[in-house]
C-alpha cells in the first residue's frame, strides 16, 4: 500500500508526504525493464497515483506486468501511461480523482508528452474508472508511435467525459459500458483514428458521443 496521507516507511507500507506536490505514488521511469508487481494499492497521491514514462530519454521502458493497481483520492491521475512498450496490466480500479481543480482530474492517462515518446503494446484486461473530475479515461499521442492500446471491459461512469479520444490512434476498446457521464460519453477529436469500440453508450449527460473539429 502507497498512502499519501502520512510519512514514514513500515514494514508493510510505504508511505509519501501529501504536503509535497507532484508527486507520484509508484514512478516506472525510462530505461525499465523486465518489471512484474502483482498489486498495489495507491490513495491520496498529490499527483499521479501510477506513473509508468516521462519524458523520453533513448531508453525504452519494456515489459511491465502489473497484475492488479486501485489507485484512488489522487490529484492528477490514477494511472499515467506516457512511454513505453509490451505494458500488461491486468484489472485497474481508479475512482475520486478529483482532489484538486488544479490537476487533469483522470482516471486512466495514456498520453504522449513528447514527439520522441513510444506507446507500443499497451494491454489492459479490465478497467473500472468512476467519479473523477474530468475523464474517466483519456488516450491521446502528439505523434506516430502510438500503436496497438487495447482496453477489455471498460467500465466509466459518474465522471465528467467517460472517454476522451483526442489524437488516439490505433486504438482498441472492447466491452465498454460508458454511462451518467455529466458531460458526454465519448469525446473524439478529428485527428483521431483507427479506434475501435465495440459495448454501450448510454444515460450520460449532454451527449452520448461528440465528434470535434481541431
Amino acid at each position: 500500500t502507497i498512502d499519501g496521507n502520512s510519512s514514514y516507511y513500515g514494514y508493510d507500507k510505504l508511505i509519501v508526504n501529501s504536503s509535497v506536490i507532484d508527486q507520484q505514488g509508484i514512478k516506472i521511469n525510462h530505461g525499465s525493464k523486465n518489471i512484474t508487481i502483482e498489486s498495489i494499492i495507491i490513495h491520496d497521491i498529490p499527483g499521479d497515483g501510477l506513473s509508468i514514462g516521462g519524458y523520453y530519454t533513448g531508453a525504452v521502458i519494456d515489459n511491465i506486468n502489473i497484475g492488479t493497481v486501485l489507485s484512488y483520492d489522487c490529484w492528477n491521475t490514477g494511472v499515467a501511461i506516457t512511454s513505453g512498450k509490451n505494458i500488461n496490466i491486468g484489472k485497474i480500479f481508479t475512482y475520486n480523482i478529483s482532489s484538486n481543480s488544479s490537476y487533469a482530474q483522470i482516471g486512466l492517462d495514456i498520453e504522449t508528452n513528447n514527439a520522441a515518446d513510444i506507446l507500443d503494446n499497451i494491454y489492459i484486461g479490465n478497467l473500472v474508472s468512476y467519479s473523477n473530475g474530468d475523464a474517466g479515461v483519456q488516450i491521446a499521442c502528439d505523434n506516430e508511435n502510438q500503436k496497438f492500446i487495447t482496453i477489455n471491459n471498460l467500465l466509466s461512469y459518474s465522471n465528467s467525459i467517460g472517454i476522451n479520444l483526442s489524437k488516439a490512434t490505433h486504438t482498441n476498446l472492447n466491452n465498454v459500458d460508458i454511462y451518467s457521464n455529466t458531460e458526454m460519453g465519448i469525446y473524439f477529436s478529428i485527428s483521431a483514428q483507427y479506434i475501435k469500440i465495440r459495448g454501450k453508450v448510454h444515460d450520460n449527460g449532454n451527449k452520448g458521443v461528440s465528434l470535434v473539429m481541431d
